[in-house]
């Protein structure tokens, strides 16, 4: 059957009832993200943000690699505020975006423009220019001193893609060891949840390949963006695979993506 989906993760969570989720993925888990350059999953992040920030709990929010104004027009599509949930705290927006005046994406994930604008950053908004690792460092201990005011919140920390870091410089390697920093916080007492998304065809060479082998390893849900294997269609942008890894569950569906809908297409047989 065809579903336009509202809330993604009650979809997954009837794709199988083994799917050990209901409305949101479960706490101190890593949810990851792959897409390649021609075919952006960052829907999947935009749709689990905007169902998580409509429930009880608190997020933290890395952007590495878009401005403040094209989460802000994303967000606002399914009736969120990003500037206000930054001033009630239910956000904590960390924007680590380089050149961030001089450089817009044109295409939206959700196959819309939107004129190029500069959005100030509220002001408990941070920002922080990304040099070396101590800026790493600092973004990692500012996400810890935030999680350890949420009390009893449930948390997510979502990161807007995680490869972009080579774009400053950074290694496969130093990569690696920024996750893990981040993976250690699902241990912290109220288990947050990180979400992040990378691009497996970012660096093909055998570094970058071993990068994406070691965070997909770690993870306990992979949502596997990917163009269509039967080639082009012209409804369909492509097709996401679901995994489990404790579970060992797979699920295949198509997408589309237009004015501000996605649609899953749910006609490709389980694996295990």
């Amino acid at each position: 059957g065809n579903h336009k989906i509202t809330n993604m993760w009650d979809f997954l969570g009837n794709l199988n009832h083994d799917l050990q989720w209901s409305e949101r993925p479960p706490q101190g888990s890593f949810v990851l993200v792959k897409d390649e350059i021609s075919t952006d999953g960052s829907f999947v992040l935009y749709q689990s943000l905007s169902t998580l920030l409509k429930s009880d709990c608190k997020v933290v929010f890395l952007s590495l690699m878009n401005q403040f104004a094209h989460h802000s027009i994303i967000l606002k599509r399914s009736g969120l505020n990003l500037t206000d949930l930054i001033k009630s705290e239910k956000v904590f927006y960390i924007d680590a975006f380089c050149n961030g005046s001089s450089y817009i994406s044109e295409e939206l994930p959700l196959s819309e423009c939107f004129p190029v604008t500069w959005h100030e950053l509220p002001s408990k908004a941070k920002n922080v220019r990304i040099k070396s690792e101590d800026s790493l460092n600092k973004i990692d201990q500012m996400i810890e001193t935030f999680l350890t005011t949420c009390g009893d919140s449930k948390c997510y920390i979502f990161v807007d893609d995680l490869t972009s870091l080579e774009y400053h410089g950074f290694s496969p390697l130093q990569i690696v060891e920024f996750y893990n920093s981040l993976s250690l916080k699902t241990w912290m007492t109220n288990k947050p949840t990180l979400i992040t998304l990378v691009h497996r065809d970012f660096n093909e060479e055998e570094e970058g390949t071993q990068m994406i082998n070691d965070l997909s390893n770690d993870a306990d849900f992979i949502f596997d963006v990917q163009a269509l294997a039967s080639g082009y269609s012209r409804d369909i942008q492509g097709q996401v695979t679901i995994q489990q890894a404790s579970k060992r569950f797979s699920k295949t569906v198509r997408f589309s993506l237009a004015k501000g809908l996605v649609k899953l297409f749910e006609h490709l047989e389980i694996m295990s």
